[in-house]
């Protein structure tokens, strides 16, 4: 097989899943940066040694927040030639690779339910070759957009009997998942921001005492 390659996030993907929803990247970025100005906030007003310590924080927020803005906004694109991916390996480094592969170079395929506080949902794995000796893995779960017509994708280009399933394997599972208004949702966030905001003062007059 021919080496797969980096390649620049595609345009006319038939089917593009996002990495993150726009809203769940600024509302990321927006409570991290908050976040990091209280840190740095204590750091300036704390004479003692101890200023240190909200430096260290601010830069970890800033850090934080240029990993969210920083992350591809296509994680996966399909059509029906194969598929592109954002190797996200290396992301605690801010390098994110873009793969291109074949639909007869997937190798191994599977899906698990993971568990949360507010319900359940799935995440399908693919592993497929970039060259002849290495792979690289890629997941879709069912909160991304598209999560349904991606299964359909895989059971059509994929022939499962070739390769390895693990898990639940590739079939639609119907889970009930927690929806939330958008409306609800911003409420949620504004009210995180504050109780952060309101916690790390608290701290920062502690600690300045």
């Amino acid at each position: 097989m021919e080496p797969a390659y980096e390649v620049e996030p595609s345009e006319g993907g038939t089917l593009e899943i996002p990495t993150l929803r726009m809203f769940d990247r600024v509302a990321g970025i927006v409570v991290i940066l908050a976040g990091g100005v209280v840190f740095v906030s204590m750091a300036l007003g704390e004479p003692s040694s101890a200023h240190a310590l909200g430096y260290f924080g601010g830069a970890g927020c800033l850090w934080w927040a240029i990993y969210y803005a920083s992350l591809p906004g296509i994680k996966v694109a399909l059509d029906p030639t194969g598929i592109e991916f954002a190797d996200l390996s290396w992301s605690a480094f801010l390098r994110f690779p873009r793969y291109r592969v074949a639909w007869h170079d997937v190798v191994e395929v599977g899906s698990r339910r993971v568990s949360t506080k507010y319900g359940s949902y799935i995440e399908a794995q693919v592993k497929a070759k970039i060259s002849p000796d290495a792979t690289r893995q890629f997941s879709v779960t069912s909160k991304d957009p598209g999560y349904d017509t991606f299964l359909t994708m895989l059971k059509e280009h994929v022939d499962a009997s070739a390769i390895e399933v693990k898990g639940m394997g590739i079939e639609p599972v119907v889970i009930p998942k927690v929806t939330v208004p958008t409306r609800l949702q911003l409420l949620f966030v504004l009210f995180t921001l504050a109780s952060s905001v309101i916690m790390l003062a608290f701290f920062a007059y502690f600690f300045r005492r």
